[in-house]
């Protein structure tokens, strides 16, 4: 990063050099490495650690305005939430009522759904979204930037699981798209990181429950 960088430059950068190690990790030693030991201690190391120093030592900010989270309107984000959750609790309870899902998975998939909704949504939407949006305030430009930035960041996974392939691995790829554009337009709508995280929380449970 160098002195002539913009804020937002920088944190971009930042992001690349995350990127960069994740792909580097999921194309390595990350094909073999278990499911959560890469949620629930690489990511969020990995993730948080490079955003947690850049907001505090570098923009000298708060973790609550530095990545939009707003916890005097918590319960109307968290029932908001469960709305806009509707459809996917919906038909993800028809559908798990008709796979073999054992309800001793539960508590495993709340486990790993919750980080890994807070740890992407922490950097994706509070982290990156929120600057991209802030150097600008042109809410189409940063929407899809920003989902798109995701959309690369789910790449690596995406590519080095080894279920998804062919057609099925193009339809996921266009379904984490539409997601994507999905939870990037709810942050910049309700600009409440607690809100997009509690949607991708919902969504990721059923997502889970249906691939187990």
């Amino acid at each position: 990063m160098t002195s002539h960088a913009s804020p937002t430059q920088r944190a971009l950068s930042v992001w690349g050099f995350i990127l960069g190690v994740w792909a580097l990790y999921r194309t390595t030693i990350g094909k073999d490495m278990p499911l959560g030991f890469d949620e629930f201690i690489f990511k969020p190391l990995l993730f948080l650690t490079p955003i947690y120093y850049f907001i505090t030592h570098y923009e000298h900010k708060s973790l609550v305005h530095g990545l939009w989270i707003k916890l005097h309107h918590w319960r109307q984000d968290v029932q908001q939430a469960l709305l806009i959750s509707l459809p996917f609790l919906l038909a993800g309870t028809v559908m798990i009522s008709q796979s073999n899902f054992s309800i001793a998975e539960w508590p495993w998939l709340i486990a790993m759904a919750a980080v890994i909704a807070v740890t992407e949504e922490t950097l994706s939407r509070g982290f990156v979204t929120s600057r991209l949006y802030e150097e600008g305030h042109h809410s189409m430009q940063t929407l899809i930037k920003a989902s798109a930035l995701h959309l690369l960041l789910r790449i690596p996974r995406i590519m080095t699981t080894p279920q998804f392939f062919g057609d099925k691995l193009w339809w996921v790829i266009a379904a984490e798209a539409l997601v994507s554009l999905i939870m990037t337009g709810l942050f910049l709508w309700r600009k409440s990181l607690l809100q997009v995280i509690m949607v991708r929380f919902i969504y990721t449970i059923v997502l889970l429950a249906l691939l187990v």
